[in-house]
This record gives structure tokens, sequence and C-alpha cells, in this order.
């Protein structure tokens, strides 16, 4: 009616007045009217004065209560918001009988974060003096502790007490500013002290860093998203900076988590289109050259593929990765050994067919042959012999490829014929261990001579060790990969 007017909203008006001059001291304030007043009352910065001018150092808003009753956000679409809020958020407190302020940080708002929106939220304000870090209590209550500032009215004309009061208050903006970040980019995790005092800076108190591992694939992507952005750009500086071998770890993580992830990366602008970040590009190229990959192979990940796998090979890695079972357990051992057999075997058998079409293509079938796909002959068909069809030892396979290469001057892309020993070893010998569970051993003999029985002499006996294991996957696989097949 005219000539009155609500007490209640008086009441606040005082409240955010005293807020008003208070933040004011410290920097500029900018208050929201009634018609767009959404949860926040001041819009405010934080100044240093250089000669005649103040330099804004720190953006943060505040939400000013006359009282200290909880702040309730009653629905998902309040709680979303607090979640999403994207600068530092701070609570104002007014005792108006005691004309003292109490502003209060919200970290409980990252904690809270972490797991989807229910269906109320509650932030607690106390008269603590002490603080502590943001405590887990069922989801939808949480203590926002001791304030972080607390002055009275008459502190407010102290302008030694208001500086040191700032530079507390500095603190903890940029705190919540480093949090926000981290929400912003989709990494679910945040610091803060784990005790402090009002009015004083947490110097002497350790850091809380709590975050959530366990995160739902709506979570995950955007962080996926940050993760790619950041090691590109950082793996590529770290080049230019001279560190080559960050920049090589870098280039493998990009081409395993690009490759991989593409359903977190649908919604990125670049990385949903194919195209591949800069440090994979950077070391692929010298990798693909040291491997002496020229050609069309050079514009390829062979290098890196080759020794992201080489990597995802070593038994300690496989381990790790889950690809085998425990080594002290007997009977994982014996699978353990059974898997590494296997490889070296399938790379050995790879090997004789690499070399026989590599020599096929130096010596193809005699002119007006006709050639059948051998995926259509039949037993008793007959075929012309030729380096793919005859019968020959790795020796002489190997030996025929070596001698190819010193032809045409490529001797650099000749193969180690001790390969051969292996392959022989493994074939002919047989395997043993001293006890059940111990580490086998490969045993070859030689062959006699003279009437039977006749002594033998031992000519192979290795310890077949997971090291022994992998470097002799390693070294069948730079074989194979220094045989350059045609492109047909």
């Amino acid at each position: 009616m005219p000539g009155t007017l609500a007490r209640n909203f008086r009441s606040a008006n005082r409240s955010e007045v005293l807020a008003h001059f208070l933040l004011s001291t410290w920097g500029t304030v900018t208050s929201v009217t009634p018609v767009d007043d959404y949860g926040i009352d001041f819009y405010c910065t934080l100044t240093e004065n250089v000669g005649l001018r103040s330099i804004v150092t720190d953006y943060y808003s505040v939400q000013v209560k006359s009282n200290d009753d909880p702040w309730v956000f009653a629905t998902k679409e309040e709680i979303e918001w607090l979640f999403d809020y994207s600068t530092p958020l701070f609570l104002a407190c007014v005792d108006r009988t005691k004309t003292v302020l109490s502003i209060y940080h919200t970290m409980a708002r990252f904690l809270a974060g972490f797991w989807p929106e229910g269906e109320r939220l509650t932030l607690e304000p106390t008269n603590d003096i002490d603080g502590v870090s943001v405590q887990w209590s069922g989801g939808e209550r949480f203590s926002l502790s001791a304030p972080i500032i607390r002055v009275s009215l008459a502190e407010l004309s102290d302008s030694v007490r208001l500086d040191s009061l700032r530079k507390t208050f500095q603190h903890w903006v940029r705190l919540e500013n480093y949090n926000c970040d981290l929400r912003r980019v989709g990494v679910l995790r945040f610091r803060m002290p784990d005790r402090y005092k009002v009015n004083e800076i947490p110097i002497n108190s350790g850091i809380i860093e709590q975050g959530r591992w366990r995160v739902t694939p709506e979570q995950l992507a955007p962080a996926v998203r940050t993760l790619v952005e950041v090691v590109d750009c950082v793996g590529h500086q770290l080049l230019g900076a001279g560190d080559p071998e960050s920049t090589l770890y870098a280039a493998l993580l990009l081409r395993h988590v690009v490759a991989t992830r593409q359903g977190d990366l649908a919604g990125d602008p670049r990385w949903s289109q194919g195209s591949w970040p800069g440090p994979v590009y950077e070391v692929a190229r010298p990798l693909n050259a040291a491997l002496n990959l020229v050609g069309p192979n050079n514009g390829t990940f062979e290098g890196l593929d080759h020794l992201a796998s080489l990597v995802r090979g070593l038994p300690f890695v496989a381990k790790y990765l889950g690809h085998t079972q425990d080594q002290n357990d007997p009977q994982d051992q014996n699978g353990h050994y059974a898997l590494a057999l296997g490889k070296l075997f399938g790379n050995l058998g790879s090997l004789d067919v690499a070399l026989r079409v590599a020599l096929y293509a130096a010596h193809p079938s005699s002119p007006g042959q006709e050639i059948r796909p051998h995926i259509l002959l039949n037993v008793g068909d007959q075929v012309e012999e030729n380096w793919i069809t005859k019968q020959c030892y790795l020796s002489d396979l190997l030996d025929a490829y070596n001698a190819l290469q010193d032809e045409l001057g490529r001797s650099e892309q000749k193969i180690d014929s001790g390969i051969v020993d292996l392959r022989n070893a493994l074939a002919h010998g047989f395997v043993t261990a001293a006890d059940a569970g111990g580490i086998l051993t490969l045993m070859k003999f030689g062959k006699g001579k003279g009437p039977a029985p006749r002594p033998l002499q031992v000519t192979t006996k290795i310890e077949m060790t997971p090291e022994w294991m992998s470097e002799q996957m390693v070294r069948v696989r730079d074989a194979l990969l220094k045989i350059k097949l045609p492109q047909s």
C-alpha cells in the first residue's frame, strides 16, 4: 500500500549494504537488480593499486543472506546451476544483532558435483573459528565449516586490517577459481586446505585433493577431450623445448586415445573429423625413418605402432594389462609360457611367409605360366616350383633374401641369420625345468657320429625367462619389419 514497504526486504537490503561496503574496499562491486536476481547478489572483482590506477586481478560472485540459515537448493535445476557455476562463488551471512559479516567458501559444490544431481542440496554455514576441508555426508547436506572471513562493523574503518583480510580472501578466490577451471574442462577433482582459521591465510595447512575415479561415460567424455587437447599442445611445445623423449610418450598416448576413444571425441570439432594430433606426426616420421620405411610407408604410423606393440608385449606390461596370469603360480606360469611361445612361433611362421613373398616378387613365375590362387588348389594338382611353393629351410630363405639385399645395395636390410638357430632350437629341442613352477630351460643336442649308441653334444641351453621370451619376440618382429613386401 502507499507509504509502506516490506520489512524483510529492507532488512535484507541492509545486509547487502554492509557486504557491499566491505567488498568495495577490495575492488569493484556490481549489484544485481531485484528483477535480475537469479541467486547472485554481487558480481565483484579484486583490484591492486598501480600508480594512479587500480588493476583488476580476480573475479568472483557473492550471495548475501541476512542470517546464517542454510543455503537450500530445492530442485535439480537449481543444483545443476550451482554445480556448473563457472566462477568463484561465496556466501556472505550478516548477523544484524552484532553487525558482523561472515564470508564462506562453497567448496562443497565441487564434491557434491561428482555425482548426479539429487532432489535437494543444503549448504550449512557454522560459527566455528577453525575450519576443516569438505566432508562427504550423504550427498544432500554439506557443512561449509568455519567462515574464511569474519569482520565486524568497527573493523571496517581499519585500513590495515582490511588489507590483511583482502589478502586472505584473495587466496580463497584463487583456490575457488582453480577448482572452477578443473570442473569446466571436465576434470573431476578439487583441492583445498585440510584445515584453516578464520581471517588467516592457510599457509601452514596441508592440501586435500578429492576426486572421483569411477565416472560415468558422460563425465569421462569431456575429460578425454581435454586430455587430447592438452597433450597435443604441450607435446608439441616440449619438442620445441628440446625434449623429444617427452614428445614420444605424448605421441604414444595420443595415438592410443584418439584411436580407441572416438566415442568420447565425437562432439569435438577437430578430433572427431579424423585428424591426428601434431606430436603423432612429428614422432612417426623419424621413427619410420629409423626403421628404413620409405615411400608410401613413410606417411603411416607403423614405427609408432611397432613401439606400442613392443611395450604391450613386455611380460610385466602384459601382466599389468591383464593379458597374462600370475607368473608366480606354476599353473599360471604354464599359461604364460604357452602364450609367449605361441606368439614366438607365430612370428617365426610369419617371417617364413614374408621371406617367400619378397623372394617371389624378385623372381616371379615364368612368362605364360598360369597363376591360380592357392586357395583354389586341390590335393593332386600340379604347380610351378617357385619361392612360394618350394620346400626349403628357413636358412635357405634367409640366405637368398640377404643375398638379394646385397645385389640391390641394401645391406642395412639384411636379417640376422641367428634367427635360424632360434627356430631350430624351438623346433627340434625340448623344454625342461628343475622343479615344478621353475624357470623353463630350452635344450637341444647335436647330431652324433658313428654307430649308435653314440655321445651327443649339447648345442643349446637357454633359460626361457620372461625377459628372454620378450627379447626373442622383438628380435623376430624387427626382422619382419625389414622385409619390404609388394603393395599388391
